[in-house]
């Protein structure tokens, strides 16, 4: 009898060991990286962009399997809020979306462009503009920009290649873009580049890797121990600048300190 009960003991210890383990490999292979369909930052298409290799690189590193699924963006920050070990990037770090993330590490410096392919609004200050039509894309820094200012006609869309199309088929005289996925957006569909006029240009808060505040802390740890190395040994930097034939601007690298803020490298 007692050899019985020893051995249904051991069995359950046995499959509750087992059970623990499938369990453990289970939450890492649940973890999850949203990642934008805006080229360059990220496209479904040919599954790369320099936003998704860093963030790629950065999970590989970390030695942390994950999907990396392409999702809309304003699904993909609601599913980021609610779900433990769910992640997104790059995300802006908005005042408005501060208490809702857990903000990791930068990953990219971007800027907002007001451009128009009208040479008659070109020479116009954009406080002269408020009435005019503009398009932005949707749910992201552009459009709280345009809000803010106090643009009284905003069209919002998906992404930046239809934003293009938009304001290149002269239905939108205005375009609030992202700098480069704007421009390579803009040339994709066949935009010329010298019929495009910048109005004014605002800087943003530095974009991030971003996660759920459910998230296990020891893998946030990981990813930002990683991405800050990443960014000082200028991989960052490196991965960005092979997507473009053309030198880019020092205040687009995150390596670059010049005419930085003193906190710009964040945590």
């Amino acid at each position: 009898m007692e050899h019985k009960r020893g051995f249904w003991i051991y069995i359950f210890f046995f499959i509750l060991l087992v059970t623990s383990s499938s369990h453990g490999a289970e939450d890492q292979n649940d973890l999850v990286v949203y990642h934008t369909n805006n080229p360059p930052w990220g496209s479904q298409d040919r599954n790369n962009g320099f936003i998704f290799d860093i963030v790629e690189q950065s999970f590989t590193r970390a030695d942390l399997p994950h999907r990396s699924p392409f999702l809309p963006w304003k699904r993909a920050q609601m599913d980021v809020i609610n779900k433990g070990g769910h992640f997104m990037a790059p995300l802006t770090r908005l005042k408005q979306r501060e208490n809702n993330y857990i903000w990791v590490a930068p990953i990219n410096i971007s800027k907002l462009h007001l451009v128009t392919n009208d040479k008659t609004l070109h020479q116009k200050k954009w406080p002269e503009l408020l009435d005019i039509p503009v398009v932005a894309r949707r749910g992201s820094p552009a459009e709280y920009k345009l809000q803010a200012l106090g643009f009284k006609y905003i069209t919002t869309v998906e992404n930046e290649t239809v934003a293009a199309r938009m304001f290149t088929g002269k239905h939108l005289p205005l375009w609030m873009q992202r700098g480069l996925p704007g421009s390579w957006a803009y040339h994709v569909i066949g935009g010329d580049s010298g019929s495009l006029y910048t109005v004014a240009e605002w800087s943003t808060p530095l974009q991030y890797l971003a996660t759920s505040k459910k998230t296990p802390p020891d893998v946030v740890e990981k990813l930002r121990k990683v991405l800050v190395q990443m960014r000082e040994e200028g991989e960052m930097d490196r991965i960005k600048r092979a997507y473009f034939p053309f030198p880019l601007a020092c205040d687009l690298l995150l390596g670059c300190t010049e005419g930085h803020p003193p906190s710009f490298r964040g945590p």
